[in-house]
């Protein structure tokens, strides 16, 4: 079986930023965020040329002029656009569907104007309009969305883990509402999601989404053929890279592969670009992926060539690596590895699962994926109620301060009492002998002889 990439050029890159001024080498980065870096196990698609996707440049499409090419990825090519009657100042981006592909892919494209036609949600990018240009081939004009990739822009920021956690969890609110809609995305991952200069998240490239509930498309096999798997093995779940019935859990899966980079700059599983499907199978389907705290532990001691070392991923978090690893402990260990279970029926049953147990952990209570014992709820339960623990156990050595205090008295005043009462019987002892020594002075018990000192001793 044939493994090839359907983007051209740079494998998987991007820019920072779109823009119409940007050099072709950049622009040509760019192909991940409208088209993702997507592998076809199975078949090979000649993907258009250079000069084919400028022959576009400069053209109307939808009232939409065609200004430049933003990038090109899976079969489709991206252009920036500009409304051409200038009724109103607008951008737009427009995704046209190569001719190599058309046969196979255009199916699977009108199905994606049909899924984003139906999401309406302020972090998915919108849809404006959908179409074929004359020559046939179909095309979306979409939300131009102006940002950075969710890794820059976290990076470039040096946002810390409760940041990143708090935009996770607005991508998943987007990815939530989608499954809500009976859609899944099937392509999650950091380079679909672009982050605005305002700090919102969009989600992008519902391409190779597939309907829970078809509708009037018919049946889900015509989305999705045998032998004809689009993915990026990255991010992919592994029911996705052997083949098997695809669901909400794999998006989960995909979910967690990104939160897993969010959080700790490193990839679960190490794929080398040299790859075989047999490897790839193996090490996302057999290998178990090491908590994101021990990848970081490891990667304090080891670093590849030409890759971040850890202590530069930790500075862009706002820590040292032994503090990221210590953060990492526990709670969000677990929720990522949670999200990373092989088998779908153990990971979390909905995005909103997830969710809820990433705010109980930036609540300080107990999550869902760790079984704790008393102990750890004891732990939980004081982080959520610092002061009001500080207080108790302040008032409870006061309690017992003064218990101490009340006994160390209670025992002097015992000593001081028992030092009278020993002081009481020696001055009776000494008053009764100064009674017996007059006494015997009495003429009436001496029968008026005078005792002599040795009688009044004895």
């Amino acid at each position: 079986m044939q493994t090839t990439i359907a983007t051209p050029g740079h494998p998987g890159g991007h820019a920072e930023r779109y823009g119409t001024d940007e050099a072709p080498h950049v622009i040509s980065k760019t192909a991940a965020r409208y088209g993702p870096l997507t592998l076809t196990l199975g078949s090979s698609l000649r993907a258009a040329g250079p000069a084919e996707r400028q022959s576009l440049v400069g053209q109307i499409i939808a009232n939409y002029r065609l200004i430049s090419v933003l990038g090109c990825g899976g079969a489709g090519t991206v252009y920036l656009a500009e409304r051409a009657d200038h009724q109103f100042s607008a951008k737009a981006a427009v995704k046209v569907l190569d001719r190599a592909a058309m046969l196979d892919l255009g199916l699977r494209f009108r199905a994606e104007r049909q899924i984003l036609a139906s999401l309406n949600h302020p972090n998915i990018a919108r849809l404006f309009d959908a179409g074929e240009t004359q020559d046939g081939q179909p095309y979306l004009v979409m939300e131009y969305v102006e940002g950075q990739t969710l890794e820059h822009y976290c990076d470039e920021r040096r946002l810390d883990l409760r940041a990143r956690l708090s935009l996770f969890i607005e991508i998943c609110a987007a990815l939530q509402y989608a499954h809500q809609n009976l859609i899944i995305h099937r392509d999650i991952k950091p380079a679909n999601i672009l982050v605005t200069a305002g700090g919102a998240p969009k989600l992008l490239d519902f391409g190779i989404a597939k309907l829970l509930h078809t509708g009037d498309l018919g049946r889900t096999a015509e989305l999705t053929r045998m032998g004809e798997r689009f993915l990026t093995p990255e991010y992919a779940s592994p029911e996705q890279i052997i083949g098997r019935v695809i669901t909400t859990a794999s998006d989960i899966y995909s979910l967690g592969v990104v939160l897993y980079r969010l959080l700790s700059g490193l990839h679960p599983y190490e794929l080398p670009q040299s790859a075989n499907q047999l490897e790839m199978e193996r090490a996302i389907c057999v290998l178990d992926a090491p908590r994101p705290s021990t990848a970081v532990n490891r990667a304090m001691y080891a670093s590849a060539a030409g890759e971040p070392t850890m202590a530069e991923l930790a500075r862009m978090r706002g820590l040292t690596p032994e503090r990221l690893r210590r953060r990492l402990m526990g709670d969000l260990d677990s929720i990522v590895m949670r999200a990373l279970r092989k088998e779908p029926e153990r990971r979390y049953s909905s995005v909103e699962r997830l969710v809820a147990d990433i705010r109980h952990h930036l609540a300080n209570e107990p999550v869902q994926a760790r079984q704790g014992n008393w102990l750890y709820y004891t732990q939980r339960f004081v982080r959520r109620h610092t002061m009001a623990v500080a207080a108790g156990a302040a008032f409870l050595m006061f309690l017992v301060g003064v218990a101490i205090v009340m006994s160390v008295q209670r025992q002097n005043i015992a000593t001081a009492l028992d030092q009278a009462m020993q002081d009481r019987e020696r001055a009776e002892t000494v008053s009764k002998f100064m009674l017996d020594v007059f006494s015997a002075a009495d003429p009436f018990i001496n029968f008026g002889r005078e005792p002599t000192a040795r009688t009044l001793l004895d």
